[in-house]
């Protein structure tokens, strides 16, 4: 509903997949789904896709699945590994920023583990 709101205009997703335990590889048909659901506008819109804490096994789908959905979409992925890393990609982040405000806790508790690493 929201990216309806942004439509027109570039913009960038931000994923965090911070404690995430995934169960059973999604099949093709779930990201070809995902990639009509888009549509080719929004498709051509998104300037980037950051996903932040990424587990190898989500790496690993996202890079077999690209070739078999959209190739240009999935050239869009950015694995960051930790929040303190956006600003490397241009994403200004501090306690401030509407970014930070709205993160999920389970987010910040997860990034100060791999503090403590």
């Amino acid at each position: 509903k929201e990216a309806e709101i942004l439509a027109g205009r570039p913009y960038s997703v931000l994923y965090f997949h911070s404690n995430v335990t995934l169960g059973a590889k999604p099949q093709v048909g779930f990201f070809k789904s995902l990639n009509a659901a888009l549509g080719d506008v929004h498709s051509q819109l998104i300037k980037q896709i950051y996903i932040v804490h990424p587990s190898p096994i989500l790496r690993t789908w996202i890079l077999s699945f690209q070739v078999r959905v959209n190739p240009d979409l999935f050239k869009k992925v950015v694995f960051v590994n930790k929040v303190e890393h956006l600003p490397r990609h241009g994403i200004q982040i501090n306690t401030a920023s509407a970014i930070m405000q709205d993160m999920p806790k389970h987010v910040l508790e997860y990034e100060k583990t791999l503090s403590i690493k």
